[in-house]
């Protein structure tokens, strides 16, 4: 695209600006743009982002996790109000555990049995792009950190966190691009790497599927296999999973005497029902750097 220059006077030259991308964005007389300096380039942005009309979607050939991934698509895609149509009074429970899991600041406005509309009701987050890119980076790391915990500790009772943060996850990256969508990044140069990023750091989530994987691991924890069967399920998940369980449990820990003698009375006060001082032998346990958990074949002790 091309535009001859004006000149003003001596020292004013004037461009005018594609009249598309001005209703696009919703350019009126008297706003103020951003005017950026690239080398022999010069970009010019504004903070409104893309205007986007309503759109209207039939979904009732849809099953749901088309209509779970249509959603996505809408959202990313930059739209404010997305209406849909259907037949099955049920996907509206679809549409609203999508909302919940992955879509952020969207509400549904209005419903009936065939019909629903969402709309985008946040606002003001549009300039915390790097805040919350950051914020996945962190969800991210948290990830693998509370999984191989979980996992390497036994710790099967926490495992509703790891999904939190997994929809945490969902919500900031598709937010990001939705964001990188409608308004680009301030260095349009860059918008097309931060998008690449975002999209990887979704897929290292969902690659990792440790939400999914770990629950089934649980569920076969609690049922009535055989214990030696459980560990052989239990390390195979783990050629997986990559948190080398094996080189742990063949892995002798190193106790003082003196642990050795705590653990030793905790055992007798837990058979004298002294349930006191069983505690508070266990809290002395922790502060030298372990912690005692009871199990039905007994306490087992692990290095903090």
């Amino acid at each position: 695209m091309k535009r001859k220059v004006i000149q003003i006077a001596d020292s004013t030259q004037l461009i005018s600006l594609p009249r598309k991308w001005a209703i696009a964005h919703n350019v009126k007389k008297g706003d103020e743009l951003e005017i950026e300096e690239q080398g022999d380039k010069v970009v010019v942005s504004t903070n409104k982002g893309v205007s986007f009309e309503k759109i209207t979607v039939d979904i009732s050939k849809l099953n749901e996790k088309l209509v779970h991934w249509t959603l996505y698509i809408l959202h990313k895609s930059g739209y404010d109000e997305i209406e849909l149509t259907y037949n099955d009074h049920k996907i509206a429970k679809v549409i609203q555990d999508t909302i919940s899991e992955g879509i952020m600041g969207f509400e549904i406005i209005e419903q009936t049995p065939k019909y629903c509309l969402i709309k985008n009701i946040a606002t003001g987050l549009e300039s915390e792009f790097e805040t919350i890119l950051k914020r996945i980076f962190l969800v991210t790391i948290s990830m693998a950190k509370t999984s191989y915990d979980i996992i390497s500790k036994s710790q099967f009772e926490n495992l509703k966190e790891i999904i939190v943060l997994e929809t945490t996850n969902n919500k900031l990256t598709n937010f990001c691009e939705r964001l990188l969508n409608q308004k680009g990044y301030k260095n349009i140069t860059k918008t097309s790497f931060l998008y690449v990023i975002v999209w990887q750091f979704e897929k290292i989530a969902d690659d990792f599927n440790i939400p999914q994987s770990v629950a089934v691991l649980f569920e076969m924890l609690k049922s009535d296999i055989l214990n030696e069967d459980k560990l052989a399920t239990v390390l195979d998940f783990d050629k997986v999973l990559g948190l080398k369980l094996e080189e742990s449990i063949n892995k002798k820990i190193d106790i003082s005497e003196e642990v050795k003698k705590l653990i030793e009375e905790r055992e007798v006060a837990r058979k004298d029902k002294n349930w006191t001082k069983s505690d508070a032998l266990r809290d002395k346990i922790k502060g030298l750097g372990y912690e005692v958990k009871d199990t039905s074949d007994g306490q087992q002790v692990v290095k903090i």
